[in-house]
């Protein structure tokens, strides 16, 4: 698979994938329910966020049509959001039945009830889920969250965007408004004004470049330059 260029591999993978489900679908017959269960890249489906990249390259998809049309349900795996797919018969990802990382936090996690008997063609619906720990995120200034700390739930997972200037200690004060926070990302005023251009490094002590990456970040705080001096 792996000895021609880019198009010919994925144009290979997906030609075996399709021999590999026609051989495993003769053993289908009219009298029972035919169940196809595959972990697939499948063209067309959408990202829930949590997936890894390298999992996700079009030299490893198909396309929906490789599943054979006499399965009255595919129940896919791979990818994390919910999702039916077009094709010869029923095909679904279910998706994940929790929030992999904050880029599914606003994904509906469900369950698909599946009713098939031979003969005619399956009924699907999607059952959402209630239970497990809710994912959230929270933008704003500490006194912004100050007010907030109201709307997390007793068991969420909670990630806050504080936009302050960077400063040590900063995410410690998050976490005494916030309880349930599991990530903080500081968004510094600072952090997006033009750096100019920068003096050579060469002659100048660890001191002074350590002070000039804090002022680059806006991150001027003595603390953190006699923290950076003790070790």
């Amino acid at each position: 698979l792996m000895r021609g260029s880019g198009a010919e591999h994925a144009l290979a993978y997906a030609d075996r994938y399709q021999r590999i489900s026609e051989v495993m679908a003769k053993s289908f017959v009219t009298d029972h329910v035919n169940i196809v269960v595959a972990h697939a890249f499948v063209g067309g489906g959408v990202l829930g966020g949590g997936e890894r990249s390298a999992h996700t390259v079009l030299d490893y998809f198909v396309p929906a049509t490789v599943f054979p049309a006499t399965a009255h349900y595919v129940a896919l795996g791979h990818l994390h959001r919910a999702q039916a797919m077009p094709g010869p018969t029923q095909i679904h990802y279910c998706g994940s039945p929790l929030a992999m990382d904050f880029s599914e936090e606003r994904d509906v996690k469900v369950v698909n009830l599946v009713d098939a008997e031979p003969g005619r063609p399956a009924q699907v619906e999607a059952v959402p889920l209630s239970s497990g720990r809710r994912l959230r995120t929270l933008r704003g200034t500490l006194d912004d969250l100050a007010g907030r700390a109201d709307e997390i739930g007793p068991h969420d997972y909670v990630r806050v965007v504080v936009r302050e200037a960077a400063r040590a200690g900063l995410a410690d004060e998050v976490r005494a408004l916030i309880p349930g926070v599991v990530d903080v990302v500081v968004e510094s005023p600072e952090r997006d004004a033009p750096v100019g251009e920068r003096r050579r490094r060469a002659g100048r002590s660890p001191h002074e470049l350590f002070a000039e990456f804090c002022a680059e970040r806006g991150h001027d705080d003595p603390r953190v330059r006699a923290l950076f001096a003790e070790l």
